[in-house]
């Protein structure tokens, strides 16, 4: 008898890396990141995606992330290994590493650095993918942000009626390339993941299954509850944590040079990590800071007004 697939749903955090004074894995803030969104009640982590700096690290500091984040998530929340290469014989390298690690998902980008733009080419790389796929379950990842390649829905939804895979993290940005792909979809099987934080409520509201989006690394209790608020149809509290992601968002992703560099600031005045990036992005400006240190002073005034 077939082992019947789990659903997946809800918020998952796309899991930054604490790095050390040498660009490597700090192990000790990676595991008390990993307990912070586990207490703040997400529903899954995606290692080793564009959140991660993934493709920057150092082979052997992208398998300590792997080993590290999968030992201290496990038992508490599902977990998805994020397969992000320039060709499709190294991204099968990496999907091994994930099954020897223990990993039950992984997620798949078109390959970078040379750009795709026919079907045939997204059928190559994504069939051979699932055809070594071992034990584990495809989940396909559209981030033409960072790969320079958008998967054509058509064709997103042709691999999903072939069976490759049940679930897109979509991070294209582009709220109509999303519901096209939750209408187009559903008659494939296919469920959509937003990986905007922008579009969460949105996206919810046409058919989506979740989210996987930067901003919940900082104050998952936030995202979880949206969620839940949504599920309850609980409108008036939906619409004021949809207003704070979207505050969040903005002051951490949209106002400095590097899309990572606020957050990983962010993370750091909790007390998990420090604020540095793989070089050669750009830290958090000073401008950026103080924004984000305004942030916790907030908090802490009404942590002690509660």
């Amino acid at each position: 008898m077939a082992k019947e697939k789990k659903e997946l749903y809800g918020i998952w955090t796309p899991i930054m890396t604490p790095l050390n004074d040498s660009e490597g894995v700090d192990e000790a803030a990676m595991r008390k990141l990993v307990r912070h969104l586990a207490a703040g009640g997400v529903h899954g982590l995606l290692i080793g995606g564009s959140s991660s700096e993934a493709p920057l690290l150092l082979l052997k500091e992208w398998v300590r992330m792997m080993e590290i984040g999968y030992d201290e998530a496990k038992g508490k929340m599902a977990i998805m290994g994020g397969v992000m290469e320039s060709s499709t014989p190294r991204t099968i390298e990496k999907m091994r590493i994930l099954e020897q690690i223990g990993y039950e998902y992984f997620a798949v980008t078109p390959g970078y650095y040379i750009t795709q733009t026919i079907a045939d080419e997204f059928l190559r790389h994504f069939g051979r993918c699932y055809e070594a796929r071992g034990k584990m379950e495809m989940v396909a990842y559209n981030m033409p942000l960072c790969v320079n390649s958008c998967i054509p829905v058509d064709t997103l939804c042709e691999m999903a009626r072939r069976g490759w895979y049940r679930y897109c993290k979509d991070s294209s940005g582009s709220f109509s390339y999303f519901k096209e792909a939750v209408y187009k979809g559903r008659e494939a099987g296919l469920k959509m993941f937003t990986g905007t934080d922008s579009l969460i409520v949105e996206s919810l509201q046409v058919g989506g299954c979740g989210s996987i989006t930067i901003a919940s690394n900082y104050e998952p209790r936030t995202f979880a509850q949206m969620y839940d608020a949504f599920l309850r149809d609980d409108k008036k509290k939906l619409d004021r944590l949809n207003q704070r992601i979207l505050f969040l968002s903005n002051q951490l992703i949209k106002t400095g040079p590097c899309w990572l560099s606020g957050t990983k600031y962010a993370l750091s005045t909790l007390g998990i990590g420090s604020d540095r990036v793989v070089s050669p992005l750009e830290p958090a400006t000073a401008g950026q800071r103080k924004l984000i240190d305004a942030l916790q002073t907030k908090k802490k005034r009404k942590t002690r007004i509660m």
